[in-house]
């Protein structure tokens, strides 16, 4: 199971990530960067080391690919993120932006799943680069889940999330009710939420403020965000890891219909909870004792429905 994370890139010294560095696979796309092994990995900002902790938590048995796309002060800019780099990427023969070339390096790589913590208010003509890569990755099997915005009643979802190839994730309580700050919930899209709130992981050292702490209290739905993909890629390995003869349609269940949007969508509503218009993933809904044998079924009924 492969998974990448788009970001501010990470820590390597943290000690969360620093145990798993051997399952992490790091490239920056920062123009003039060369950094591309995880010991090698920086962030300036933070948002990238706390949320790839997060991911690395709760996706373990996964192989994580990290991929730097901003520093991370100008996190939300189009401007920014989709900036031209100076010479051609090693992916493509003209030159792409920062965000395009790690959606097309994770195509290449064959990743299954991409968590994106940002998002832009709307869509513009700065994106269309983007927007074209986030649909070759649809194309191609990769179920792609974006943060869904943290301001509330007052704006709509941000970009990419409120596209038809993207799942949007919204934050929760602790109690899993929706949060304050996130937006809808909004008719024609599933309206997830999961835990965005409070959430303490890892912080780079050089950023805490007396240099000791190596953790931080972070609220908002690119938290949420890491969550939600790490949930969805635990299941992935779990119904990769039952026996084939257990259904008789079991490769083409597990290995076709998983591989959509379409087919996702339907195994996270079998792990959520509806709470006031919104799907909040809970997924010992479903994985409990009263409930270990039939798991398996479960899912691939949900998996036939689609």
């Amino acid at each position: 199971m492969k998974v990448a994370l788009f970001d501010t890139g990470l820590d390597p010294t943290d000690a969360v990530i620093r145990r798993q560095l051997g399952r992490i696979t790091y490239k920056s796309f920062i123009p003039g960067e060369e950094s591309h092994t995880a010991k090698d990995a920086k962030d300036e900002n933070g948002h990238g080391t706390h949320c790839a902790a997060l991911l690395l938590k709760v996706a373990k048995n996964s192989e994580v690919y990290i991929g730097r796309v901003t520093m991370g002060k100008k996190l939300e800019s189009p401007e920014y993120i989709s900036q031209v780099r100076p010479r051609p990427s090693p992916i493509e023969s003209l030159p792409g932006t920062n965000l395009r070339q790690a959606i097309e390096w994770a195509i290449s790589e064959g990743v299954n799943l991409i968590s994106m913590s940002f998002g832009f208010p709307r869509y513009t003509q700065a994106l269309t680069d983007i927007q074209s890569s986030i649909l070759s990755a649809y194309q191609s099997g990769i179920i792609i889940f974006a943060a869904a915005s943290n301001g509330g009643g007052n704006s709509g979802l941000a970009y990419p999330a409120n596209q038809n190839e993207v799942i949007c994730i919204g934050a929760s309580d602790g109690k899993g009710n929706k949060s304050d700050f996130t937006p809808g919930p909004y008719p024609d899209i599933s309206n997830y939420t999961t835990l965005g709130e409070g959430v303490t992981s890892s912080w780079p050292k050089a950023l805490s403020q007396t240099g000791q702490e190596r953790t931080k209290i972070m609220s908002g739905t690119s938290v949420a965000t890491p969550i939600a993909v790490g949930i969805a890629a635990m299941v992935v390995d779990f119904l990769r890891q039952i026996p084939r003869d257990v259904d008789q349609n079991f490769e083409f269940l597990v290995e076709k219909q998983l591989r959509s949007k379409k087919g996702m969508n339907a195994v996270l509503k079998r792990l959520t909870e509806e709470r006031d218009g919104f799907m909040y993933i809970a997924p010992w809904i479903l994985f409990c004792d009263d409930r270990k044998e039939g798991v398996a079924q479960v899912l691939l009924d949900a998996l036939r429905s689609c």
